[in-house]
């Protein structure tokens, strides 16, 4: 392990290799799986070419997208995270949770994912289908010490590692911040939009900046970050989640971030 791995091994490796396991040794493809994760880990101590140094008492952030057949909107999610600055230099990764599509969302993941994110992206899957599911193994899976939850639609302002981070950093006691959203419109929106925008994660979530434990209660799923500490802990003392979440197109209920808030609080 004295020469550098190559940048791109496991891209390669989920291109090329994978495939051909699945179809032909469908048992053992869950084993390659954990061990491309391995591969990741060392690569990371080995090879770390690309990644910043750490300032010291910088927390990291995992960028978790969850997704349900999201093929369409993905890249420019991605795009949106390979542009993100970095000048408290964090650790941070991206982790997309690709909770049983069936389309093409792994394939436009690896074909679309810029190459200066390559080095930081893992993709889980998980094949429960629903959004709580898929929430639970980010968290489950995140190496770092912050989680932000973002959407597959969403897109991210340059500043968020740094933002969201710093906040974090400056109020220990916090364990889980929400942001406000902008939305986007392919056309005019409906006139009716504006009154219910609220409903669809959109605009301002509260009046004032500040603490919000004994008032509003809660944040958006889309674009909150959690100290995954805080997350740890109540998944130990609460193994699942009430609330289900969306699960596909036919089951549009929501409140599995709720479940997550209200799990954390002591």
């Amino acid at each position: 392990y004295d020469k550098p791995l190559p940048e791109d091994l496991l891209y390669r490796i989920r291109k090329q290799v994978l495939p051909w396991v699945a179809a032909q040794f469908p048992r053992y493809a869950r084993d390659l799986h954990a061990w491309m994760y391995e591969v990741d880990q060392l690569i990371e101590g080995v090879d770390n070419r690309g990644r910043e140094t750490p300032a010291p008492g910088t927390l990291g952030i995992s960028i978790v997208i969850c997704t349900h057949n999201g093929a369409r909107v993905l890249p420019d999610a991605l795009q949106s995270v390979a542009a993100l600055r970095n000048e408290s230099q964090r650790d941070w990764e991206l982790v997309v949770v690709n909770n049983a599509s069936t389309d093409d969302t792994a394939t436009v993941v690896e074909d679309c994912c810029p190459t200066a994110l390559r080095s930081r992206l893992r993709i889980i899957d998980e094949p429960r289908l629903g959004l709580a599911n898929a929430r639970v193994t980010g968290v489950r899976c995140a190496r770092c010490d912050v989680i932000s939850f973002v959407d597959d639609d969403n897109r991210l302002p340059e500043d968020w590692l740094d933002a969201i981070g710093a906040v974090m950093e400056r109020h220990p006691e916090i364990g889980v911040v929400g942001t406000d959203t902008v939305a986007e419109f392919d056309s005019e929106p409906p006139a009716w939009f504006e009154a219910v925008k609220s409903h669809y994660a959109v605009g301002g979530q509260g009046a004032h900046v500040g603490d919000i434990t004994w008032k509003r209660g809660y944040v958006w799923g889309a674009g909150s970050s959690f100290r995954v500490k805080a997350l740890d802990e109540a998944l130990a003392r609460f193994p699942g989640l009430l609330m289900t979440g969306r699960r596909g197109r036919d089951h549009l209920a929501a409140g599995e971030d709720l479940s997550l808030i209200h799990i954390s609080e002591p």
